[in-house]
């Protein structure tokens, strides 16, 4: 064994990742972002994040939901199969919905996954690329309020929506106050 550590231990095909990868990528709509609010006050920055990095995860869920059936492997067949005949889709389909995005569009970013269940889904964000070129390109006080939250596939409501799976979301952890983030998804009945 080399003792190399795989970033990723995920089963999806490579053209599948190629094509996210290409058509969204993270860092070009970050570097969008903030030369867009450069020089912008604080509270300006919120109703642009909301603008041009909601846009990004909105057009990027849509994809998601639209395409990743196109191309699945084994796990993603049995996901699928299971969802149908149960027809439980929550938490399985979106959990793996977001782990292809963050693969494809975020690979060295840590998403975790701490509680997955029939009636919730936590997602935690231990390393996050996009939060550390805000905080490096605008400052602390204007990454602290994490304007990334609406361009993040973890806390994307449009995904669920996609989906017809009705949710209550939250953030219950930000990265500049805990070093990470943790979105929550509850099922709604």
């Amino acid at each position: 064994m080399s003792g190399e550590v795989e970033l990723h231990d995920y089963y999806f095909s490579d053209a599948l990742i190629s094509r996210f990868a290409q058509d969204f990528k993270m860092d070009g709509v970050i570097t969008k972002f903030i030369s867009s609010v450069k020089e912008k006050k604080i509270d300006q920055i919120e109703n642009l994040a909301k603008q041009v990095l909601g846009d990004y995860s909105q057009r990027m869920s849509r994809s998601l939901v639209k395409s990743e059936k196109d191309s699945l492997d084994r796990t993603g067949e049995i996901v699928y199969q299971v969802a149908e005949k149960t027809r439980v889709k929550f938490p399985n389909i979106p959990q793996r919905l977001m782990e292809l995005a963050f693969m494809s569009t975020r690979p060295q970013d840590r998403l975790l996954v701490p509680v997955s269940t029939t009636r919730e889904l936590v997602l935690k964000v231990a390393q996050c690329g996009a939060y550390s070129e805000l905080k490096k390109s605008l400052g602390e006080e204007k990454a602290r309020g994490i304007p990334c939250k609406y361009g993040c596939i973890a806390n994307s409501k449009t995904l669920f929506d996609e989906l017809k799976i009705a949710v209550k979301s939250g953030i219950k952890a930000k990265m500049s106050e805990k070093g990470y983030c943790e979105f929550e998804f509850q099922l709604q009945e």
